[in-house]
C-alpha cells in the first residue's frame, strides 16, 4: 500500500515536472537550433574561405610559373647578346693590337 502511494506521489511530481521540463526542453531545443545555425554558418564560411585560399594558391602558382617562364625567356634573349658582346670585345682587342702595331710603324 505504501509502495502504491509512493508511486502515485512520484507520478504526480513527474506530471507537474513534465510541464516544466517541456518548457525547458523547448528552450534547450531553441538554444541548440541557434547553435546549429551558427555552426552551419561558420562551416559555410570556412568552406568559402578554403575555396578562396585555394584560388589564391592556384593564382600564385600560375604567377610563379609565369615568372619562371619570363626569366627563361629573358635568359634566351640575353645569352646571344652576351655572346655578341664577348665577340665584339675580342674584335676590339685584336683591332687595338693592330692599331698599336700601325702606330709603332709610323
Amino acid at each position: 500500500d505504501s509502495k502504491l502511494k509512493n508511486l502515485e506521489e512520484k507520478s504526480a511530481k513527474l506530471e507537474q515536472g513534465g510541464e516544466q521540463s517541456a518548457s525547458e526542453v523547448a528552450a534547450k531545443v531553441a538554444e541548440l537550433d541557434e547553435r546549429t545555425t551558427k555552426v552551419e554558418g561558420e562551416y559555410v564560411s570556412k568552406q568559402s574561405l578554403e575555396a578562396q585560399l585555394k584560388q589564391l594558391d592556384d593564382k600564385l602558382e600560375q604567377d610563379f610559373v609565369t615568372d619562371a617562364k619570363l626569366k627563361a625567356h629573358v635568359k634566351e634573349q640575353v645569352d646571344p647578346v652576351n655572346s655578341r658582346v664577348e665577340a665584339t670585345e675580342k674584335d676590339v682587342e685584336k683591332l687595338s693590337g693592330r692599331v698599336e702595331a700601325v702606330e709603332g710603324m709610323g
